[in-house]
C-alpha cells in the first residue's frame, strides 16, 4: 500500500533525509521485512459478512478498503474489495433524504474534526509531511498559507506522484512542488480532472456533505468560511463513526 511505501521512505532515509535507489528495485517483501510488517495478520472479512460488519472492522482498523476473502481448504482466495466510497454510494441510495437529521449542519452534528487539525504549507519539506501522516495515521493534511487560508491538500496518496518521476531520493522537496507534479500528472491523465480539495461549510447539511464526497469521489471535505480559511476536516470515516458510534468488533 501507499502507507508501505511512506514507512520505508521513513525506515531508509539518513540524516539528510535522503533516501537509496536501491528502495526502487527491491520487491515488496523485502519492504515488508525492512519496516517489519511481515507477520501482521491479513484484514480481511468473509463473503457472509454482514454490511455492518464491513463498516465496523473499516472503523476500527481505520481503513479505506477491505478484502473479502473466501476460505478454500489451506488457502485464501480473494474475490473482490469492498471501499469506503463504494459503501457510501450505496448507503446514500438507501437513505431517507427526508429524515430530520439529514437536514441538520454537520456543525451541530459535530461531525469531523475542528479542534486539533494537523496543516503543512507550501514550503514544507516532504519528510515533514510524511513524519505527520504516518505519527497520525491520518490520510492527508491540508496546505494553507500564514493566514490560514486554503490552498490545497496532500494525501498520502500523492506520494506516488514522486515515485512515478523516480523522485523520492531527496526526501526535503518541498509540497509546491509535489503538487505541481501530482498536477501534471493528473491533467496528463484527465485535462478536466479537479485540481483543488473539495470543501464545505461548517454549515452544510448532512446530506450535502454524503453527495458532495460520493459526487467526487473524495475520502475527505476540508471546511472552511466564507474566506476560505480553514476551519477543519470533514471524512467518510467521521461519518461513519457518527452513525455506528466507537465499536470494537468480536
Amino acid at each position: 500500500t501507499v502507507t508501505t511505501f511512506i514507512e520505508v521512505l521513513l525506515k531508509t532515509c539518513d540524516e539528510n533525509n535522503n533516501v537509496k535507489a536501491e528502495i526502487g528495485t527491491q520487491t515488496i517483501k523485502q519492504w515488508l521485512e525492512l519496516i517489519g510488517g511481515t507477520k501482521e495478520k491479513l484484514i480481511a472479512i468473509g463473503p457472509d459478512a454482514t454490511l455492518y460488519n464491513v463498516c465496523e472492522q473499516l472503523q476500527y482498523h481505520r481503513l479505506h478498503r477491505l478484502p473479502v476473502v473466501e476460505e478454500k481448504e489451506d488457502d485464501q482466495c480473494v474475490l473482490f474489495i469492498v471501499e469506503h466510497l463504494l459503501l457510501l454510494k450505496f448507503l446514500l441510495g438507501q437513505l431517507e433524504t427526508k429524515a430530520a437529521v439529514l437536514s441538520k449542519s454537520i456543525g451541530d452534528l459535530r461531525i469531523g474534526e475542528f479542534d486539533h487539525v494537523i496543516t503543512c504549507e507550501m514550503d514544507t519539506p516532504l519528510i515533514a509531511v510524511l513524519r505527520l501522516l504516518s505519527q497520525n495515521n491520518i490520510t492527508a493534511i491540508p496546505v494553507i498559507d500564514s493566514s490560514g487560508i486554503v490552498l490545497d491538500q496532500l494525501s498520502r496518496a500523492d506520494v506516488l506522484c514522486i515515485a512515478r518521476e523516480n523522485q523520492y531520493s531527496d526526501l526535503n522537496i518541498q509540497v509546491s512542488s509535489i503538487l505541481e507534479i501530482r498536477s501534471k500528472q493528473a491533467l496528463s491523465r484527465n485535462p478536466s480532472s479537479p485540481l483543488k480539495p473539495v470543501t464545505c461549510l461548517r454549515t452544510d447539511s448532512l446530506l450535502s456533505v454524503f453527495e458532495n464526497l460520493a459526487a467526487h469521489n473524495t475520502h475527505r471535505l476540508i471546511v472552511v468560511d466564507e474566506h476560505q480559511q480553514l476551519q477543519g476536516v470533514v471524512s467518510l470515516a467521521d461519518l461513519f463513526r457518527f452513525f455506528l458510534g466507537d465499536i470494537t468488533p468480536v
